[in-house]
């Protein structure tokens, strides 16, 4: 049974109860002194059965109220219980937002720092190439100026050999 049900069904309880000690109240006062009309019982009897009706509507009450209360503690630990996992899923939250800034910004971390690389690459690739070009030159100019040394060394052999052999 819910609360809202155990409430309805006490205040059912009570409104037909104060009917039926209304119902005795004018009974009372319209019969025979001492005596209901309708049912022939005294006023002792009838005194007796409101005070049994009172005794079990307050007995029915109390134990609906202790109902209610019982209901009401069970509902709020529930409410807490909720609270507190609504809170721990907004912490968790919070903490899954600041993972993904921190991986936003990793990632840029990262991207700036591929990009530096591929700089650096770039130009350590342009030296070098630019360091086998000036070698490469070396060694042309060196090979052009030793043939070219060879070539007057040869002539001055070759004339000095014919010098030396028409002398």
């Amino acid at each position: 049974m819910t609360p809202e049900s155990l409430l309805t069904d006490a205040e059912k309880n009570e409104d037909n109860n104060k009917n039926i000690g209304q119902q005795l109240d004018i009974q009372s006062s319209t019969g025979i002194e001492g005596q209901s009309p309708k049912t022939g019982l005294s006023s002792d009897e009838v005194d007796a059965v409101n005070r049994y009706v009172q005794s079990s509507e307050n007995s029915q009450i109390n134990t609906l109220q202790n109902q209610l209360s019982d209901t009401s503690t069970e509902i709020n630990s529930i409410n807490n219980k909720i609270n507190e996992k609504r809170q721990r899923l907004m912490r968790q939250e919070a903490e899954i937002m600041q993972k993904k800034k921190i991986i936003l910004t990793r990632n840029r971390m990262l991207n700036i720092s591929d990009a530096n690389n591929r700089y650096n690459q770039k130009l350590i690739y342009t030296f070098v190439s630019i360091i086998f070009g000036l070698f490469i030159i070396v060694l042309v100019l060196y090979t052009y100026n030793n043939k070219n040394y060879i070539q007057k060394t040869n002539i001055l052999n070759s004339v000095a050999n014919n010098s030396g052999n028409n002398s």
